[in-house]
């Protein structure tokens, strides 16, 4: 009979578990370093042709890159860099980006130009450990990254 019991007990235990909804802002976020892999348009149009996509994936491992620690920020586009303050609410899943330096702010080249430029305008991301996606929710577009650490 006792036996009985604790099974039912147990069995209703994630019952009173609470969820959360709030993201582990400091595993996705600090100390890694994340790898631009596409630019969307929207959710079925890439942001680039397949010229500036085929630079995106070969390009070599320290370009198209974000870096995050503490309230800072660093990038690299594939001709230069640029650093900054950041903020994110895990609740909410808003995220701003602030750039104040580097010679990254008026690149020639264009996927350089259009990274900067929905980073600029970033207000939301989504994901987790694996992937990162980070918007610019006033025209749809976004940045898709994977981690290289």
């Amino acid at each position: 009979m006792n036996l009985k019991y604790w099974i039912i007990g147990l069995s209703m235990l994630p019952l009173f578990t609470a969820c959360s909804d709030e993201d582990d802002i400091d595993a996705i976020f600090m100390g890694r370093t994340w790898k631009l892999s596409r630019i969307m348009q929207n959710k079925s149009t890439s942001a680039l042709t397949p010229e500036e996509q085929k630079k995106v994936s070969e390009s070599a491992e320290n370009c198209f890159i974000v870096s995050f620690s503490g309230d800072n920020f660093s990038g690299r586009t594939l001709e230069s860099s640029f650093t900054g303050t950041w903020t994110v609410d895990g609740k909410k899943h808003t995220i701003s980006f602030n750039i104040k330096g580097g010679d990254g702010m008026n690149p020639a080249e264009v996927v350089s130009q259009k990274m900067i430029n929905i980073l600029q305008y970033a207000d939301k991301y989504k994901g987790d450990t694996r992937n990162l996606e980070i918007q610019h929710s006033g025209n749809s577009s976004y940045l898709l990254f994977y981690p290289l650490n």
